[in-house]
């Protein structure tokens, strides 16, 4: 489910940065995170490395664990608020990813836009 692609093709409709978190965030009637589709660019602030386009089809958001504190599987703690960071798992891995949230370019096929002009 990990692609690269360019150009990104939107289907319609934009997302403010706070509506996409929302989105992400939403369960179903079991309580389980809604699987979604974005695109991100990546970004390591401490090794420089940026600009690869991430594209997951299938991904949920790393959510809070059962004491409410949110944390990775292996019990690590982050700061992700602090940071504008949180971690997303492709629904085909295990392994859960760290994005920056000022970095999604696209959810479930809508542009994400920093905020709507007016």
């Amino acid at each position: 489910l990990l692609k690269k692609l360019t150009p990104i093709k939107y289907s319609g409709g934009r997302l403010t940065v706070k509506d996409a978190l929302d989105l992400m965030a939403q369960k179903d009637r079991m309580g389980h995170p809604r699987p979604f589709s974005i695109h991100f660019y990546k970004c390591n602030l401490t090794t420089g490395e940026a600009g690869e386009l991430v594209y997951l089809n299938k991904a949920t958001i790393v959510t809070l664990n059962a004491s409410g504190t949110r944390t990775m599987p292996n019990g690590k703690n982050h700061w992700h608020w602090k940071n504008s960071t949180r971690n997303l798992r492709p629904l085909d891995s295990l392994q859960p990813m760290k994005f920056h949230i000022w970095l999604i370019m696209s959810l479930n096929g809508m542009e994400v836009v920093l905020n709507e002009p007016g």
